[in-house]
């Protein structure tokens, strides 16, 4: 294992996934998560703490390098279909466990939208861990 390769591919993905999440962020996901602070004050946060988020962040990004790298994408292409497909699916289970668990907080709505902007994120996060476990070999 080429810790250095996967650490420099997590980190591409770590930095493409902050520029692209920038508008979903700004028009979705933070006036829905100020809506559910004054739905549920004690509850949810409207800002989140980001210090768990960052480092949840780094070690999940580190494991898809390592994902990615073993099932062989080796470019930008491959990396942003494997992208779409392990984010989508990934948020949409995440998505369907919280609708069975809270339902007053995720909803039908919230999936709809959240799957397929999730979706894209993951396909350019992939695209970049696809293209620094290719350039970086």
């Amino acid at each position: 294992m080429n810790v250095k390769k996967l650490s420099i591919a997590a980190i591409c993905g770590l930095v493409a996934t902050m520029v692209a999440s920038i508008v979903p962020i700004m028009l979705y996901y933070q006036p829905h998560s100020e809506a559910l602070a004054k739905k549920y004050p004690n509850v949810v946060n409207a800002t989140p703490d980001m210090v768990p988020a960052l480092i949840g962040m780094i070690i999940y990004l580190f494991i898809t390098a390592l994902i990615f790298d073993r099932m062989g994408v080796k470019s930008i292409k491959e990396g942003a279909i494997t992208g779409i497909w392990f984010g989508g699916g990934l948020w949409f289970f995440f998505n369907m466990q919280m609708m069975a668990l809270i339902p007053g907080i995720f909803d039908l709505n919230y999936a709809l939208i959240d799957v397929p902007i999730s979706a894209v994120l993951y396909a350019v996060q992939g695209a970049a861990i696809g293209w620094a476990l290719e350039r970086f070999e």
